[in-house]
This record gives structure tokens, C-alpha cells and sequence, in this order.
């Protein structure tokens, strides 16, 4: 197999088992090492194995990890003797919390075999599964603001919940804040960011989460989306902090490490990684440096992206992907698609991939590009226990894409086991979703804390929807200032129409249906 950028080890390799009957069972991807590993070595030929080693001495020389929660699902499914005696040979840090511990004094282990994964996904989601457990879980979490000092109760923060069940219909794992502008829903993406990534920081509360009893858990990353033009959530995580509590797996330097490879031995615990994807150019550290991304950078970002996509076994999710994109004709006929099922031919990302990629997305309106690149790097970054956060994806999409993009985030969600929270205004965003998943936000000083819609939402009319969020905002601005006037001075449907000489479009129809329902309900 070959190396993931940015992966000096050859540790990456294709797993088959075969049955008492001859038949072969593809597995997935598993990363092997073994102490002193050197980098460029391979540390197994490819062959056939029962153990890794001999028994008296494999565990303090011999360590592995599979690559996604799909490998330890496919090894769990040949039932528990086998799966046992499958990643007891293979020596297998999920399984086995002493060989991690082990792992965990060697550079190899930090610098490939937890490359692309994180600690605590190892811990949490892998170990449940090695030891017979579900590969899903539900989600039942509240936010609880910080009070806002406008408020005149400032001691009654806002509580937002959030709960998800797997494959559940509709799916549940897309949560939408919605409001107007100015009423913080950017503020609370930025504040629900810091109290998951750093809640001490520097002694300011941003908030917290609260798992129930019933469903506790925690995150192991956050991935955070953004390119506005005025985009503040980079800024609102401090990437010291957060390299100072992962310095422990990633930030560390194995170069000046003294004793050859082995790398930290204290301090190491599991923590919550910060992914950011957006305009806002950071440096090697994460730090943001105040600079935007050209197109050239973003460029660079995709190819990057689709070679470690690639690298790590989820070339298939990101194509699921990229065909649910398709409902858009743009992308339906870009040679993305024949791009991704080339590359899955032939299982490498080559030099000259990379020059493909980068002319294939230099091609792209800047709304498929970011639509692009942001699908590109979620299906790279998102595990399970991830949450992402997307502020305004309307904000350079028109609505059948935004629909599609919508849907395509919940696709992924539900094979990683995953949540996002969305900032929008927009009604398109609230028909992918059902009621229990949204938040109408207001203004602190004008008593406008989160409630639900009052009406379903899900496959919704986006009039209907329009003036559920906005009410009379929506009532005095526009054209619908003057339906609302017309609704006041006539008796039916048919005088409103009339009224307009029948030049009302669908979602004007709309709003007249939902406000002489209003008018008529007294």
C-alpha cells in the first residue's frame, strides 16, 4: 500500500482473512509497526501470517491499529473466537490496552499508525467494537450557553439539546440553528467550539456540554467549516491551547527526542482535536496568520485531501459523496467523478493525480469548489464522535445544491457516526431536517431565547418555513409586506390572487395559504 503524505513509515497495509472453507474475507486497512522501527522499512513482507510474533515477546515488540471503525465491524462480524484470536495476533492496541501503552513510547506509533486517526477514536470507538460492541451509538447532549451580559436575567444561560439516533427517518444528525442576522448564531458555533476544544481556557466560560445518563459520551474532534469573508471562528479557538493539550500525541517534535524513536512517555491522554476548513490561512501549528487562502492554496488543499481520502481507505464515502453532489448538472458532468473511480482502479495517488486534481478544481465555479473542497476534507477528517460546525453554507450555494450538500454531510454522518450544527437564515436548510433538530434563535434583550418551530419542518414548503422563522420580519419587508396587506383587505384565497392579476409565484401562494390560516385561527 502506499504512504500517506506527510507518513515517512511504510506501515500501511490490506488485510484478508481466509476461512476453514478457503474463502478469502477482505477486512480493510491496518497500519503494523514495531518498536525501533526504521522509517522507508516495511516491517512485514506481504504473505500469509497467523501472529505477528512469538508469543513470549510480541507484545512489547509488535503493535497494530486498523485505519476506520469498518475494519474492526468486518473482524467482529466472523464472530467472537475469531475476532479474539484475529487482533490478539495482530496485536491490536484496541484490543489490547497493554500493547497500547507499549505503542505508545514509539515515534512509529505517533507519527503513522495514529496519523490519520486519534487516540481517543482508538479508545472509545475501536475498543468498543474489538470487544463485541456496536459500531453506532446514540447522542443525547445539551449545550448550556454562557449568560449573555445583555440579558436583564443573565443568570438563565441558554440550553440548547441535541439527540441523535443512527439511521433513524428522517436522519437526526444534522441540527440547524436558524435566525436572522445579528442574533449570535455564529457567536454560539464559536462558544460550543470552545467548550468542546478547550473549556478552561485562560478561566473564560464559553459554555459547556452536558451528556445525559442515558447516552453518555464525549467528542474526539471538531471539525470547523467556514468561508465567509468575516469568518471568526478560527480565531475563536486558540491553537496554543489546543497544541498544548495534543502535544502529547502530535505537536511534539520526534527528531529531538532523545533515545532514538521512542517518543513521550508522560502526560500522553486522550484529547479533542480542532480541524478547521475555510478561507483563513494557518500555519504549521494551526495558528491562523491573519492571511487568506488564494485559489491556488485551496487548490493544494484538495489534492492534498483527496490523496490522504485515498491513503486511508475512504475513497468509496467520498465518491457516495460526490454522486449525491450529482443531483447538481455542474457536477453531474465534471470529470470529478471519472477522476474518483480512476483512482479507485488504481488504489495510488500519484505525482501526476496531483497535477489532475489541482486543473480539476481550478476548473469549478467558486460554489462547487467550496462545496468541493469541503466534502473533500470531512470525509478525510470525520470519525466518530466528531462534531462539525458549519456557519452560512447557503452563503455561495444556490438552493438544489445547498439541498444536495445537505444531504451528502448526512450520508457521512451516519456511516461515522457523527453530528453537525449548522448556522443559517436559510429555509432551504430547515427542509432537510425534521423539527426536533432545530433551534429558532433570538436576541438575548429581546427575549428571543432558542424554542422549536412551531410546525414541521422536514419537506416543509420554504414559504411556510420563511415566515415560521421570521414571522413579522418576513410580514414587513418586500413582497411580503404587500400579500400581507392583501390577505388583510380581502376574504379568500381567490381575491388575493386576484388582487395580484394571478402573478404570484409558488412560494408567494405559499405565504398566502399560511398567513390566511394564521388570520382565520384568530
Amino acid at each position: 500500500m502506499p504512504r500517506m503524505q506527510g507518513d515517512e513509515y511504510r506501515t500501511l497495509y490490506r488485510l484478508w482473512f481466509r476461512d476453514s472453507v478457503g474463502k478469502r474475507h477482505e477486512l480493510g486497512l491496518v497500519k503494523i509497526g514495531y518498536a525501533d522501527l526504521i522509517r522507508g522499512q516495511w516491517p512485514l513482507t506481504a504473505g500469509h501470517f497467523t501472529s505477528l510474533g512469538p508469543d513470549h515477546d510480541r507484545r512489547l515488540y509488535w503493535f497494530s491499529v486498523g485505519q476506520n471503525d469498518s475494519y474492526y465491524d468486518n473482524i467482529r462480524g466472523l464472530g467472537p473466537g475469531l475476532r479474539a484470536e484475529i487482533l490478539d495476533g495482530l496485536c491490536d492496541v484496541a484490543y489490547d490496552e497493554e500493547t497500547l501503552d507499549q505503542a505508545l513510547l514509539w515515534d512509529v506509533t505517533h507519527s503513522s499508525l495514529l496519523h490519520a486517526i486519534t487516540l481517543q477514536t482508538v479508545q472509545v470507538q475501536f475498543r468498543r467494537i474489538a470487544w463485541g460492541g456496536q459500531r453506532f451509538t446514540d447522542y443525547d447532549f445539551s449545550f448550556v450557553a454562557p449568560p449573555d451580559p445583555s440579558n436583564d436575567d443573565a443568570s438563565v444561560p441558554w440550553r440548547l439539546s441535541f439527540a441523535v439516533q443512527p439511521h433513524s427517518t428522517p436522519p437526526t444528525n444534522v441540527h440547524v440553528l436558524i435566525g436572522r442576522n445579528g442574533v449570535g448564531k455564529t457567536t454560539l458555533l464559536g462558544d460550543l467550539t470552545q467548550a468542546v476544544v478547550s473549556p478552561d481556557r485562560r478561566g473564560i466560560s464559553a459554555g459547556r456540554i452536558e451528556w445525559s445518563r442515558a447516552a453518555p459520551g464525549t467528542f474526539v474532534n471538531v471539525v470547523s467549516v467556514a468561508f465567509s469573508a468575516f469568518d471568526p471562528a478560527q480565531e475563536r479557538t486558540d491553537p496554543d491551547e489546543t497544541e498544548e493539550v495534543d502535544a502529547g500525541l502530535r505537536g511534539w517534535d520526534p527528531l529531538n527526542v532523545p533515545g532514538g524513536g521512542r517518543g513521550p512517555t508522560r502526560g500522553l491522554r486522550p484529547s479533542v482535536a480542532y480541524r478547521y476548513v475555510g478561507l483563513a490561512k494557518v500555519d504549521e501549528l494551526g495558528r491562523p496568520t491573519g492571511e487568506r487562502k488564494s485559489y491556488e492554496d485551496l487548490s493544494k488543499e484538495f489534492s492534498k485531501s483527496v490523496a490522504e481520502v485515498l491513503a486511508t481507505g475512504r475513497l468509496n464515502q467520498w465518491i457516495a459523496a460526490l454522486d449525491r453532489l450529482g443531483s447538481d448538472p455542474h457536477f453531474y458532468h465534471s470529470p470529478i467523478h471519472s477522476f474518483a473511480r480512476h483512482l479507485r482502479e488504481r488504489g495510488a495517488f500519484q505525482a501526476e493525480d496531483e497535477v489532475t486534481a489541482d486543473s480539476l478544481y481550478s476548473s469549478l465555479s467558486s460554489g462547487h469548489a467550496i462545496v468541493l473542497l469541503t466534502i473533500t476534507r470531512l470525509v478525510e477528517t470525520v470519525a466518530e464522535a466528531s462534531l462539525v460546525l458549519l456557519d452560512e453554507p447557503e452563503a455561495h450555494l444556490h438552493p438544489p445544491l445547498l439541498a444536495s450538500f445537505i444531504r451528502a454531510i448526512s450520508d457521512l454522518l451516519t456511516d461515522r457516526n457523527g453530528v453537525a450544527v449548522i448556522a443559517t437564515h436559510s429555509p432551504v436548510v430547515l427542509q432537510e431536517v425534521p423539527r426536533s433538530c432545530v433551534w429558532k434563535i433570538g436576541r438575548w434583550d429581546r427575549g428571543g431565547g432558542p424554542v422549536r418551530p412551531e410546525i414541521e419542518t422536514y419537506g416543509e414548503n420554504v414559504g411556510v418555513l420563511t415566515h415560521e422563522v421570521f414571522g413579522l420580519e418576513v410580514a414587513h419587508s418586500g413582497f411580503q409586506a404587500e400579500i400581507e396587506r392583501a390577505v388583510t383587505e380581502c376574504g379568500s384565497y381567490e381575491e388575493v390572487l386576484n388582487r395580484f392579476g394571478g402573478q404570484l409565484g409558488a412560494e408567494a401562494k405559499g405565504l398566502v395559504r399560511i398567513l390566511l390560516a394564521y388570520r382565520d385561527r384568530g
